[in-house]
């Protein structure tokens, strides 16, 4: 049986349905102002889809998608512990490994940061680091058979490493007790030139202190720098400070963690999230569910869709659109789908638009009616007429060979 979901009446009543498997992709983009009906179609759908044993992941970006049927909810919140663990490496997936991991995930967050971008040589450090704790991990480049495991390192594992090379580049040391026995020497000559400074009696436990260190650290230095690899990597304590910290934050959030949560069936509200953390939520959740359905078997019926509300605000993240476009290209023969909705439908690309095969353009601020009209061939009057969550126009290669119809959308359509 194919799906199919009724989605409003003509205006003799009868129904109009979306059938995502009639059609040449199983993607729909779901354009409309704040209040046009977007958001209450959506669950609709979600929910008649459901009952035809589609599974759905939904990316909840207000927590407005209260009310869905057989769909575990989950809140992204400080604290949950749960969640999408940026590190993973999808099982299966012969490509990249832990250096492909380590690339991506460096790459993303420069790009989502903004002005306050990662630097040539703090590129360089976090990019070691992550391969770094991979190998610490038994998790190597060169052994493809080591990639898959049951848990991989996750932000919190990382910013402790980086931690102990920052440590490392501060007093110098060779094995990892040696680095935290010196940090912590280090540190107490620092209380000890305190409390002489109060002018207590500490003279000799500082010369004791300093005669520690200045030994450990020679018979280091003896060794030769060149020998050791960290002190040519990790070459600027300060921008290492810098890395560690804004991993650490996005660590604390509680969500990027080993603990991964299922995708089938689920509802993600990141309302809660910062919007640099809930980009990475989303980049890596339509990755992990791209990875997961290419290794599926082929077919002709549709078997998961991807919901993300107020898709603008992920779409201006390269990455995270060009993950969108290798769904709308790829996904239809593997049986996963995308729907995609928007403010202003003008935010996706012409490469989007042309691989999405059902389009719903509910009432739209007049200041677009023109570009509007223009991108998706609709009639200015028709446009214009249109009262929110009263009717919308529906376009499907299944109904009128894509042409716009005018859909009635009242509540009374779905009882």
């Amino acid at each position: 049986m194919s799906a199919s979901c009724v989605i409003g009446c003509n205006g003799d009543s009868s129904p109009v349905a979306w059938q995502p498997d009639q059609c040449h992709n199983p993607h729909l983009i779901i354009g409309g102002s704040s209040g046009s009906g977007k958001t209450y179609t959506l669950r609709e759908i979600i929910n008649a889809l459901s009952a035809q044993n589609i599974s759905f992941t939904v990316i909840d970006k207000h927590g407005d998608f209260d009310g869905l049927d057989a769909v575990h909810e989950y809140c992204f919140r400080y604290g949950f512990n749960r969640g999408i663990n940026p590190l993973s490496i999808e099982p299966g997936i012969e490509y990249g490994g832990p250096q492909f991991a380590a690339l991506s995930f460096v790459s993303l967050i420069n790009e989502i940061s903004g002005v306050h971008k990662l630097g040539p040589e703090q590129n360089n450090m976090l990019n070691n680091a992550i391969t770094d704790l991979f190998r610490a991990n038994g998790i190597k480049q060169e052994s493809p058979e080591t990639w898959n495991q049951e848990q991989y390192p996750d932000l919190n594992d990382l910013t402790r490493f980086l931690m102990h090379k920052y440590k490392k580049i501060l007093i110098g040391a060779g094995k990892d007790k040696d680095v935290d026995s010196l940090y912590k020497k280090k540190k107490h000559l620092e209380k000890l030139e305190k409390a002489a400074a109060r002018e207590e009696d500490v003279a000799s436990d500082i010369e004791e202190t300093i005669t520690t260190l200045v030994s450990q650290y020679e018979a280091y230095l003896r060794k030769g720098l060149l020998n050791d690899r960290d002190f040519l990597i990790y070459t600027n304590a300060k921008g290492l400070l810098g890395i560690k910290n804004r991993i650490e934050h996005y660590g604390k959030v509680g969500v990027f963690v080993k603990d991964e949560i299922s995708l089938k069936n689920a509802r993600l509200n990141i309302k809660y999230l910062e919007d640099e953390q809930k980009k990475i939520v989303v980049y890596y959740v339509l990755k992990r569910l791209l990875d997961r359905f290419s290794k599926a078997a082929v077919t002709k019926k549709i078997r998961h869709y991807i919901v993300i509300d107020e898709c603008a605000f992920f779409l201006e993240i390269s990455k995270i659109k060009q993950q969108i476009k290798k769904i709308v290209q790829e996904g239809r023969k593997f049986g996963l789908g995308i729907i995609m909705a928007t403010q202003n439908p003008l935010h996706f690309d012409e490469d989007i638009l042309l691989n999405s095969a059902s389009k719903m353009i509910f009432s739209v601020e007049p200041v677009v009616y023109k570009n509007i009209v223009r991108s998706f061939g609709i009639d200015a009057k028709v446009l214009s007429s249109m009262k929110p969550r009263v009717n919308c126009l529906f376009s499907t290669n299944t109904n009128g060979n894509g042409g716009y119809k005018l859909v009635q959308r009242t509540r009374q359509t779905y009882r």
